[in-house]
């Protein structure tokens, strides 16, 4: 990669004097400090690329720096507020500061995870990872309608994980059903999908 930098930078194919292609060098290195510093000399000469905030998100994310992975991501949709990947992005890297936050998450943070999932999944409609997470963010606040997910994720994908996870989720709502007929109904079927 080092070799094919040379002329790449020597013919500024990155219209960044080739800090671009340095920068995703760098970042395939593990020299992050070095990826961002690269990176930023990007930003003073195409302040306004979408992709260079984009790079920058992912050493952050690297580094666990979630927020600053965040801003930049914020950068990045900003200005390109539809591209599929920048909202999954900011949808896992929300997720991993939450999960890094554990008991201390706020409110305001779990409901920013919400959204940007909720974002996520509308711009990927295909992509059954992305159901599932939002799947399990609403089994709380709307258990019906994360179960119809997860049943509809094990129909268009029956993978172990997604049976399982269906089982798990309904055997949850089982425990705290009051109504008999629906607790029969919701141990069936996570007895059915534990069978498949």
């Amino acid at each position: 990669a080092e070799d094919l930098l040379r002329p790449l930078r020597t013919q500024n194919l990155d219209h960044c004097e080739g800090n671009l292609f340095s920068a995703q060098v760098e970042f395939l290195k593990g020299n992050y400090p070095l990826a961002l510093r690269r990176l930023d000399e990007c930003l003073a000469i195409l302040p306004l690329s979408s992709q260079i905030y984009f790079l920058k998100s992912n050493v952050y994310i690297q580094q666990e720096d979630y927020e600053s992975a965040i801003e930049n991501l914020r950068m990045a949709t900003k200005m390109n507020p539809l591209y599929p990947t920048y909202a999954r992005s900011m949808a896992s890297a929300i997720f991993a500061r939450n999960a890094k936050l554990a008991s201390k998450v706020t409110p305001q943070q779990q409901a920013e995870a919400q959204q940007a999932i909720e974002m996520a999944r509308f711009l990927n409609p295909g992509d059954w990872q992305l159901q599932s997470v939002y799947a399990e963010t609403i089994s709380d606040t709307n258990p019906d309608q994360a179960l119809l997910i997860r049943q509809g994720l094990l129909k268009s994908y029956p993978t172990t994980t997604n049976a399982l996870m269906l089982g798990n989720m309904a055997l949850r709502m089982a425990r705290s059903e009051w109504d008999a007929a629906k607790k029969t109904g919701l141990t069936k079927l996570a007895g059915s999908a534990f069978q498949q």
